[in-house]
């Protein structure tokens, strides 16, 4: 995940220490504020919602990581 984390554009400093302090996890932690987010999901008749419940520091990274691998569906 970290890797994938690009250091382009107006903050690429804060993202490069970014990617460095997420590398240096531990596998608990990753696991914690990363994986196991607490969301409630609501289906709709076209579209899923992902509500999250919980905020911690790690959450724009993440955010950051679903737009650079957000790719449009093909069906």
């Amino acid at each position: 995940m970290a890797l994938s984390l690009t250091d382009r554009g107006r903050e690429a400093g804060n993202r490069r220490v970014e990617r460095y302090k997420l590398l240096r996890l531990e596998s608990t932690t990753f696991r914690r504020d990363l994986i196991a987010i607490p969301t409630q999901i609501v289906k709709t008749a076209r579209r899923t919602i992902f509500r999250l419940l919980a905020w911690n520091r790690w959450l724009p990274v993440f955010f950051n990581l679903l737009d650079e691998h957000r790719v449009p569906m093909r069906c």
